[in-house]
Formats: C-alpha cells, sequence, structure tokens
C-alpha cells in the first residue's frame, strides 16, 4: 500500500468558509504568513489550501480573522484537492 491512500475523517466535514490567517515557517525554515480560508471543518480541525509549501506534523499558528481566536495547529495531511 502506498502512502497517498484516503484517510477517513473521525467526524462529519462541514464545508465552510472561514477566513484564516496563518502564520508558521516554509520548508527551508523562513517565516511566512498567509490568508486563506477553510474549504471544511470538521470537530478535530480543518482543511485549507495554502500557496506556501509545508510539511506533515509541521506546527502553525492559524487565527479566525473574524473572532482574532489563535489556536496552534498540526498539518496531518497534505494532498492536492
Amino acid at each position: 500500500m502506498g502512502d497517498n491512500k484516503f484517510v477517513r475523517p473521525r467526524t462529519t466535514r462541514v464545508h465552510l468558509a472561514i477566513s484564516v490567517f496563518i502564520y508558521g515557517n516554509n520548508e527551508s525554515g523562513e517565516p511566512f504568513k498567509e490568508i486563506t480560508q477553510t474549504l471544511a471543518v470538521n470537530a478535530n480541525g480543518c482543511l485549507v489550501e495554502l500557496a506556501t509549501p509545508v510539511s506533515k506534523d509541521q506546527s502553525l499558528l492559524l487565527t479566525n480573522m473574524q473572532s482574532n481566536e489563535e489556536m496552534t495547529c498540526t498539518v496531518v495531511t497534505l494532498g492536492r484537492i
């Protein structure tokens, strides 16, 4: 079996666009910040598309732009939408 097998989410995903500001370091270690929006959310996290390359298990800081709530997140899955 390959590394690209589909992993079923643990909870139901809801397609919801929430504007978020993401801080982190790119693959070469340089800091980046990016504004994007969620594509789907569930009780365990969210799905976002980033222009900046990131790595699996990388920590990112996500800020909800409407509520200003910040949350540290971990990249769990990489792939194309």
